[in-house]
């Protein structure tokens, strides 16, 4: 799923010019608590989506900022 979530990214004209900032949850044991059972998550300052999600919600929740 994180791979696919990637390549949605990736492959999307409209979030070219974006920063992506992957981060392991294995490394934080807050993190890997809150987020283990909705990973992959995409999170723009305070909004996040949940897997499963289509790349133009990740566009419309850039777009939002």
């Amino acid at each position: 799923m994180c791979d696919e979530a990637l390549n949605m990214v990736f492959e999307s004209d409209q979030l070219s010019g974006h920063i992506l900032d992957v981060v392991d949850i294995m490394s934080d044991a807050e993190l890997f608590h809150r987020m283990a059972q909705k990973i992959p998550v995409v999170q723009v300052g305070d909004h996040e989506l949940d897997w499963p999600f289509t790349a133009q919600q990740i566009v419309d929740l850039v777009n939002s900022e």
